[in-house]
């Protein structure tokens, strides 16, 4: 009973930014309806991307210079290959994937403890970052463990010969 409160300011502020998409996409587009389709997924992936975000903003508060990821080419015409370009290996996952995995365990360990308690007006609010969390982590993982069948990440140095005119 005494949760009631909290869940309806919850409700207004969670709904708030949805609402304000919809507006704005009823206000420009036709097909405003297949767009703000969408809402629930972008809700979802904003709240995964949390963690990436943070560690984002967490290196460039400390000055940490952050490398520019190229992800290697393959059949590249012309060129000849050199270094390491086919060492295959178990991929390295990045510790936001970890903090990804670590966040979904809690998250929807918060959903679990929710309904059995019967906190049902909470339970979405929860829901949201559980499933986030998860999304994103399997995506993380899944190209992951794809990628165990390319070159890992580290070991994955395409050198390409350039001739440098002048």
């Amino acid at each position: 009973a005494y949760l009631i409160g909290p869940s309806i300011l919850l409700s207004v502020l969670f709904f708030a930014y949805p609402l304000y998409f919809v507006v704005s996409q009823w206000d420009t587009y036709a097909d405003w309806r297949r767009r703000a389709s969408i809402v629930p997924l972008l809700m979802v992936l904003m709240t995964g991307l949390s963690v990436t975000c943070t560690m984002a903003v967490a290196d460039g508060l400390v000055n940490r210079p952050s490398p520019f990821v190229r992800t290697p080419k393959y059949r590249v015409s012309g060129a000849k290959r050199l270094g390491r370009a086919r060492r295959y290996g178990w991929p390295r996952l990045h510790p936001s994937v970890w903090a990804e995995l670590a966040m979904a365990i809690y998250a929807w360990a918060a959903v679990w403890y929710a309904l059995t308690h019967q906190w049902y007006g909470w339970a979405p609010f929860m829901l949201l970052p559980a499933l986030g969390f998860a999304l994103l982590c399997g995506v993380s993982l899944t190209q992951a463990l794809r990628g165990r069948w390319a070159p890992a990440a580290a070991d994955s140095a395409i050198e390409i010969p350039v001739e440098v005119s002048g």
